[in-house]
């Protein structure tokens, strides 16, 4: 196969994952720890705000759209997470695009390398009845 043919083929494969992420309501990120940069796909910029621009950069920067009251519980999942002791699965609230707080579920998988321990993960928009509550 030719290097152009195998690009093509790369480049519709990727439209058509991020058809089904948009599909979904989904949203899916990276976080590097290293460089606290976060990359997101998805309807991120409806989750987080009205645009690309409003879209956390950096973990820094999404941890100050979090709801003050379901940090303690963020901090603790993603630090056993971090400790190899859990898979990261935390809900809390986030800033939407409105300003106002709403539910997400989010999932991470550990790092691409056995010692990283933050890496790609999902997030959904969840509706207050349908909460997991632990």
């Amino acid at each position: 196969m030719s290097k152009t043919r195998h690009k093509e083929d790369g480049n519709a494969e990727l439209a058509w994952y991020r058809k089904a992420i948009e599909a979904s309501g989904d949203v899916v990120y990276d976080w590097d720890l290293a460089t606290d940069r976060m990359r997101w796909s998805g309807v991120a910029e409806k989750l987080f705000g009205a645009g690309p621009d409003g879209v956390p950069g950096s973990g820094d920067t999404f941890q100050r759209q979090i709801n003050p009251e379901d940090l303690p519980q963020r901090t603790k999942t993603l630090a056993d997470h971090f400790a190899g002791i859990i898979r990261y699965d935390c809900e809390y609230r986030v800033r939407g695009e409105n300003g106002e707080f709403q539910w997400v579920h989010v999932l991470m998988k550990q790092g691409r390398h056995k010692n990283e321990a933050a890496g790609p993960g999902t997030g959904k928009r969840i509706e207050e009845e349908n909460r997991c509550r632990g």
